[in-house]
């Protein structure tokens, strides 16, 4: 067998191992790649997570599009579990609270709000095709 340090020994000439200025510049490294590697990672999740919300949204549309043809009308509901019950859903909860306001026959707004943050707010009615991101009810 041909051992790690017989080909150092090959290379360099002599026998030795990692001294600390080399580990500490490998650490210095990796340190330098998180730092720029890390915001970036949080922005993306924010991204997803603003996607989630969207698609949510879109899919209680839908959901108040089949409700109105059923019974005549849209409806409300306060929370999300009252929309995943009344709309026949499974919304997550996790990062978003889903209602549905001012629900008459001819139309709703629903809104999307973040749970860690309350200035965060979409809202969606029944005949927008986008996402409102500003000015919810």
């Amino acid at each position: 067998m041909f051992s790690l340090n017989k080909k150092r020994t090959i290379l360099f000439g002599k026998e030795r191992g990692l001294n600390l200025l080399e580990l500490l510049i490998v650490v210095v490294i990796i340190g330098i790649l998180a730092t720029l590697a890390i915001p970036n990672y949080a922005r993306q999740r924010e991204e997803a997570v603003e996607k989630e919300a969207e698609a949510n949204l879109k899919l209680i549309q839908a959901a108040e599009r089949i409700f109105r043809l059923e019974r005549g009308s849209f409806t409300n509901c306060t929370n999300s579990a009252d929309c995943n019950r009344v709309l026949r859903l499974s919304l997550p909860t996790s990062n978003w609270g889903y209602n549905v306001i001012s629900a008459d026959q001819n139309n709703f707004w629903a809104r999307a709000q973040r749970t860690n943050n309350a200035n965060k707010i979409f809202c969606i009615n029944a005949a927008q095709e986008q996402i409102q991101k500003s000015n919810c009810p």
